[in-house]
């Protein structure tokens, strides 16, 4: 009796696709001199923050050829020439090394830029080296490796070894990567749309009569989820939280559990996860709570929310956790709003002043001093030229990180 292997219809149809985008991108090879090639995790879409951001860098971008190691959102914003999408993120070197044979062979890469999570993302990023002989840029978006275990050491120890620049989101990030590597790393912050920023505080329209404070983006586990309601509740604080489409299936609760606490749920009407401006700009505070027994997320991470709340909105920021995050030394150098433990009595306090009208007023001067610093424009052409220059291009992202 024969025995034959069953063929695994989502890992086919993903070849088939990857088959397709290879054909496509040889297609056009006479339209540009040269691509950049983009590794991500994830999709580049309004899901989750490093989507968002990745859009807004490279949406413009001419001549950019997409790989993702995973398929973890249902929506892919097609801003590539060609998306190739790895079927098995467990696969050899070797098995991803002849996938990227096959889909980059004889296209002229001027750069790649590796934002990675997992092993195979760094893998990636090797094999277009090895195949094209272009830099990689690695930028480093959220630990994986310090606090976190997604990527080993030795995958580490050989990407640094890489030609090219490496990058991380804050100072605390970018120190722990390089004194563990031996190798610098450089800052670039989650930046902003530049035609969104707001270079001039606004006196909002409440004037006395403060809507809830708001909540932007994920909570990516039930433990901290628990935590903010509880702090919530003993602070009587409401909260309204504008959550992504993809925020409840990494939590796997339903929303109607939680509808009776002081965090309160506002989808967004289009469904995107992106909170109109005018609510952001009109809030009294934008609450950013780091998880306390996640380090991967709470400890190194600059979250988009934050640089977004004081640039494009100058929305005075209340960082629930510890003085040492990365988030929190942010708001505390550019002194843009508090930073509290998770204490009922000392979250109230720090709410009933930023909501003092002087107040108020200084901390959305002091956001709106730094905001034309967090510009995302022309930061593809820059991740490009420091990625082949093997250094920042200019220091332009120093001003709002430098530590204090």
């Amino acid at each position: 009796r024969i025995l034959t292997k069953q063929k695994d219809p989502v890992a086919e149809q993903r070849l088939s696709e990857n088959r397709d985008a290879a054909a496509q991108l040889k297609q056009d090879f006479a339209n540009r001199d040269c691509y950049d090639v983009l590794i991500t995790t994830g999709a580049i879409c309004d899901d989750h923050g490093t989507g968002i951001f990745v859009k807004r860098i490279f949406t413009a971008h001419d001549g950019l050829v997409s790989i993702r190691s995973r398929d973890l959102y249902a929506s892919h914003d097609n801003i590539a020439v060609a998306n190739f999408v790895l079927h098995d993120r467990f696969q050899s070197y070797k098995v991803i090394e002849s996938h990227v044979e096959q889909w980059l062979a004889g296209a002229p890469i001027r750069s790649i830029i590796c934002i990675p999570y997992i092993n195979a993302d760094l893998a990636l990023a090797e094999a277009a080296h090895r195949l094209t002989g272009a830099p990689v840029c690695h930028y480093v978006m959220d630990d994986s490796n310090i606090y976190a275990r997604e990527i080993s050491d030795s995958m580490w120890h050989r990407a640094c070894q890489l030609p090219g620049i490496r990058l991380a989101i804050s100072n605390e990030m970018a120190k722990a990567y390089s004194t563990k590597y031996k190798v610098p790393f450089w800052v670039v912050p989650p930046l902003v749309s530049p035609d969104l920023i707001l270079d001039r505080a606004r006196t909002p329209a409440w004037n006395g009569h403060a809507p809830n404070g708001i909540l932007i983006g994920n909570i990516w586990d039930r433990l901290w989820l628990r935590d903010l309601m509880r702090v919530l509740d003993d602070a009587d604080i409401m909260v309204d939280w504008y959550y992504s489409t993809g925020a409840w299936q990494h939590l796997n609760i339903d929303p109607n559990d939680i509808s009776d606490s002081h965090l309160q749920i506002k989808e967004c009407a289009d469904g995107s996860g992106l909170v109109d401006l005018d609510v952001v700009r009109e809030a009294p505070f934008v609450l950013v709570p780091t998880s306390r027994g996640n380090h991967r997320i709470g400890r190194l991470s600059l979250p988009s929310r934050t640089t977004f709340g004081a640039a494009c909105a100058n929305t005075p920021i209340i960082v629930l956790g510890s003085e040492d995050n990365a988030v929190s030394q942010f708001v505390l150098h550019n002194d843009i709003g508090r930073v509290v433990p998770y204490n009922g009595a000392e979250l109230r306090n720090a709410v009933e002043s930023v909501l003092q009208k002087g107040e108020q007023m200084r901390l959305r001067r002091n956001a709106a001093s730094i905001a034309r610093s967090l510009s995302a424009e022309g930061l593809a052409d820059w991740l490009v030229n420091s990625t082949c220059k093997g250094r920042p291009a200019d220091d332009r992202y120093r001003r709002p990180l430098k530590a204090a």
